[in-house]
């Protein structure tokens, strides 16, 4: 068996330092490694949806690029001084029907139909949102809204 030991440590060398076939098809592998763009959005836009309902700054804060362009404007200050929580909830009821998500790979691009309902303002709202996966974490980079 230490034969067995002696191995596991020269292949673990090869992985660390990119060096051999082996590691060479461990890193392949990898990168074949699907990850699943729409099941992530999918619980992205029901955290959103819950921020909304909530609301929640701070998902705004984190989730919202700083360089965001909203309907043609830079509006990430507008947008999370908007959901600052009140003495009375903005909206009682928030759903988002009609969801399409297609995955660009370390892009999403989404569009939507909300429903909201609240003591100020009822309606529908049409959504398209750009997310876009930089540095690991997903942040939403464009979007536009419409009645």
């Amino acid at each position: 068996m230490p034969w067995l030991v002696g191995r596991a440590r020269a292949w673990r060398r090869k992985i660390r330092y990119g060096t051999g076939s082996r590691a060479r098809t461990l890193a392949a592998m990898l990168a074949e490694v699907p990850v699943n763009t729409i099941k992530e959005i999918k619980q992205l836009e029901e955290r959103l949806r819950a921020a909304e309902l909530g609301p929640d700054p701070g998902f705004f804060e984190e989730f919202l690029a700083d360089d965001a362009i909203i309907d043609g404007q830079r509006a990430k200050r507008k947008i999370v001084a908007a959901h600052q929580p009140a003495e009375q909830p903005k909206f009682t009821r928030v759903e988002m029907s009609d969801l399409e998500i297609l995955d660009y790979g370390n892009a999403a691009v989404v569009t939507c139909i909300g429903t909201y309902e609240g003591p100020q303002w009822s309606g529908t709202l049409k959504f398209m949102r750009v997310w876009f996966k930089r540095e690991g974490r997903w942040q939403i980079i464009a979007g536009s809204i419409s009645s």
